[in-house]
């Protein structure tokens, strides 16, 4: 890894506080200086594994804290896989994967100060060869990772129009899967001719075993917080797994967290174990009754003293709602 050297906030750019050369403190959500790129969640996995260790900020990114060394490992899934910390005193473990264009790193070992938790967008400068990331705080950082590293830049921005290992898929896998075939839902939740018959569109609430099978394979739904954190926001994508356990990120504020689900009566009730970050708030824990639409696909929550009637949790959710018994359809009105 090249030594790192002054990266300034740059003309017109809204710094406050310190710029060091390596913490850069904005004052708004100002855009990179000119020649930087964000990057795709394709680039970003492709460029940790190239680069192999990056410099990492303290998870109080304060001046005087030292920073970390993080080491990049890929596991079977090529988006996502472990990382170790080192600094002068101290080390640490944990993960990292990429979602909806963001890295996300997980500290999971106990040693305090701790490096930074969360989920954050990473740009690079294809001619200077530095890598920089914009850390998801009130007090919003812009972070230099990497520097003289052009040509695994370079390398990275030329493949990216290559095959796409996305979230979810195995590195080794040679055979596609054949394109899925319409969901029967979709199909028969768009007629529209009088005569014809279709869903209503009304929110249906549904019954114990089919809040089970919907949350079985639930990705990327949406979720509330639950306002306790120094950092709140509704930001919150969660998926749920058959394994009764769940994983999730702010996307607004960096956070990570994960917990168990688990169905009582017509009802889903969702257990926050830990989340992850400096001033981190939590994802609403409770038991609240699930609705569908079977019209627009949508999946909604209604949760006990939350102000809004329902919470939409994933629209449209054609095929994960497709695993489901449909009501019978309505004939439309002439």
């Amino acid at each position: 890894m090249a030594a790192m050297v002054l990266f300034s906030a740059g003309p017109g750019t809204a710094a406050t506080g310190h710029d060091d050369g390596v913490h850069t403190q904005l004052a708004a959500r100002t855009p990179p200086p000119a020649g930087f790129r964000k990057l795709t969640s394709q680039q970003i996995q492709r460029l940790v594994i190239a680069l192999g260790e990056a410099s990492y900020p303290d998870s109080n990114q304060t001046i005087g804290n030292s920073d970390w060394t993080i080491y990049f490992k890929q596991s079977r899934r090529a988006d996502r896989g472990k990382v170790d910390f080192e600094n002068a005193t101290l080390s640490n473990y944990g993960t990292w994967h990429v979602k909806r264009d963001k890295l996300c790193i997980r500290v999971k070992g106990s040693e305090t100060p701790q490096p930074h938790h969360g989920c954050f967008a990473v740009y690079a400068h294809p001619q200077k060869g530095q890598v920089i990331a914009y850390m998801p705080r009130v007090r919003i950082y812009r972070y230099l990772m990497a520097d003289g590293v052009a040509p695994a830049i370079a390398g990275v921005l030329a493949e990216s129009s290559a095959p796409f290992q996305s979230e979810g898929s195995r590195v080794d896998r040679t055979r596609s899967k054949p394109a899925p075939k319409k969901s029967p839902v979709v199909a028969r939740s768009t007629a529209t001719a009088p005569g014809e018959r279709t869903f209503p569109n009304v929110y249906t609430p549904l019954k114990g075993p089919q809040i089970r099978r919907l949350f079985e394979d639930l990705g990327d739904a949406s979720y509330p917080d639950d306002g306790t954190g120094q950092y709140s926001s509704d930001g919150w994508f969660i998926s749920f797994k058959g394994n009764g356990g769940w994983e999730g990120d702010n996307t607004a504020s960096g956070f990570d967290s994960h917990g168990t689900w688990r169905v009582d009566g017509d009802r889903a009730c969702v257990r926050v174990k830990n989340s992850y970050g400096y001033g981190a708030s939590h994802p609403r824990a409770g038991c609240f009754t699930i609705f569908v639409n079977w019209a627009t696909g949508n999946v909604a929550a209604k949760f006990p003293g939350r102000k809004s009637k329902r919470f939409i949790m994933k629209e449209p959710a054609y095929g994960d709602i497709a695993r489901l018994k449909p009501p019978p359809l309505a004939k439309v009105a002439r």
